[in-house]
């Protein structure tokens, strides 16, 4: 039996729909960023396991801006998703210079702290 979730009342817009609904490049960890920062959900903790991982979610803040400016909510939802927060810029420099398996190293090192 699986258990019920309450989602609160929003008006979710059609880009956001889209986006829950069609977009096929998503995982779980972007998944969880948007429940959290565009339904205000905080029910999952899942966060990026590899730099394959944190680009799905930099692809949902490219999709959805309004989700880049509230990164820093995700601190809200566990110590690792803070921990994310604070090194989000290193891991972007990281994958933007393609350096893919220091971007996954650090990944590794945050998850495991």
């Amino acid at each position: 039996m699986s258990e019920t979730i309450q989602v609160p009342e929003s008006r979710i817009s059609r880009q956001d729909w889209h986006w829950l609904v069609y977009n096929r490049n998503k995982g779980r960890s972007s998944l969880v960023m948007f429940s959290h920062i565009v339904l205000g959900m905080n029910h999952f903790k899942d966060h990026p396991l590899d730099w394959e991982d944190f680009q799905r979610c930099l692809d949902l803040m490219r999709i959805l801006p309004e989700t880049k400016d509230k990164i820093h909510l995700m601190s809200e939802v566990s110590t690792t998703w803070e921990k994310f927060v604070e090194r989000w810029q290193d891991i972007c420099h990281l994958i933007k210079t393609n350096n893919l398996v220091g971007a996954d190293e650090l990944i590794q090192r945050i998850a495991q702290e």
